[in-house]
């Protein structure tokens, strides 16, 4: 289920993760190693899934899932009188406080003071939903522009996201600037900038995440001002989906050939019970790279959670490989989002980000490729 189907539920920030014949025994993860390194997947800290495998000598398949899910915000509020003196006790406070009761966070005890634009800044750390939300608030004041910051960091560990995904948004929120004459320190990490001119505010992200403005007429009923306004950074690659499949063959590769492969990946939406897999799929292009053939393009993908259907789009790339008289089809996808919580944003990842994904994650733990 994605970010678009997960965040309908209630206002919180839990993702439930999808359903799926997940594969943990030593005898299966054995098979799948003769094929896929699952340790060389998650030695970047992803905690990949296998939601479907059936290998035989001559044929078979196997299917993983990777959710990665963090958000995080920038806050912005007028500096009054009732904000002006910040203490850990103050944003111990302003984090029970802020997204109202239907975000119940628990303080974890862990707090401190650093430096942010120049300016002071105490943060302190919560959970949320028994700890499946790992949450830090870092609070600062500018008296150049008469503001209040606010960096709200959250990944989900209930899904596998890794840790580092919070101490990058450590690094973002290090780099922001809040007022004329702020220069942030370039990080590799953060290749990507992000610039405001019409709300002094700047930073630095991975070249994977996106930063758009968060719209709630509630908050902010004359939209997003240079004295108050939210923004939210997300993943263009907060889902990740691989298939590998294979038979015995002795035709050449060929697009005809990969395109009947594809087909054998689509599943049957009429048989009963919880479905989830590729329903439909849709080619841009196809060409020839290092003698094999590749296609780029996207497919649908029925979802099936807690009684209820979801279709998610995907962007992928596909390349066909030969081995032992058996054909390969191997295919890296990326979900491509444009809804999060109701609200409109653009998560389609860049062709770059997917070649990424493709060529220097899949690629190097397939053994047959």
């Amino acid at each position: 289920m994605s970010l678009s189907g997960a965040f309908a539920v209630t206002a919180g920030l839990l993702l439930f993760a999808a359903g799926g014949l997940l594969v943990s025994s030593p005898l299966a993860q054995d098979k799948i190693d003769a094929y896929i390194s699952l340790d060389s997947l998650r030695s970047t800290g992803e905690d990949w899934n296998v939601v479907f495998q059936d290998i035989e000598a001559d044929r078979g398949r196997v299917t993983l899932q990777h959710d990665n899910w963090l958000m995080c915000f920038l806050h912005w509020r007028t500096l009054d009188s009732a904000k002006r003196d910040l203490s850990v006790e103050y944003v111990q406070h302003h984090l029970l406080n802020f997204w109202g009761p239907d975000m119940p966070f628990e303080l974890t005890g862990t707090s401190g003071s650093v430096t942010v634009a120049g300016h002071d800044a105490y943060f302190v750390d919560g959970t949320i939903y028994e700890g499946a939300i790992k949450t830090r608030f870092v609070v600062w004041n500018c008296d150049q522009t008469g503001r209040q910051f606010t960096s709200d960091c959250n990944i989900n560990k209930s899904l596998g996201t890794a840790d580092d995904r919070l101490d990058l948004q450590y690094a973002i929120t290090r780099t922001i600037c809040c007022h004329d004459g702020c220069e942030s320190k370039p990080n590799e990490e953060l290749p990507q900038p992000y610039s405001a001119p019409e709300w002094q505010v700047s930073f630095q992200v991975p070249s994977e995440w996106r930063t758009s403005v968060y719209e709630d007429k509630k908050w902010f009923p004359e939209g997003p001002s240079q004295k108050s306004a939210s923004l939210w950074t997300l993943l263009t690659n907060s889902q990740k989906h691989v298939e590998l499949c294979w038979n015995e063959s002795r035709q050449d590769v060929s697009a005809g050939l990969m395109t009947e492969m594809l087909d054998g990946l689509l599943i049957d939406t009429t048989a009963p019970g919880d479905s989830s897999g590729i329903v439909a799929y849709a080619l841009d292009s196809v060409y020839v790279s290092d003698g094999r053939p590749m296609t780029e393009g996207s497919f649908q993908m029925l979802e099936t959670a807690q009684g209820e259907r979801y279709i998610d789009k995907y962007r992928f790339i596909a390349s066909l490989g030969q081995a032992e008289e058996r054909t390969f089809l191997l295919l890296a996808g990326l979900v491509d989002m444009t809804d999060v919580w109701g609200r409109q944003v653009n998560l389609t990842p860049s062709q770059e980000t997917l070649a990424a994904f493709f060529e220097n994650t899949v690629v190097p733990s397939v053994r047959v490729f």
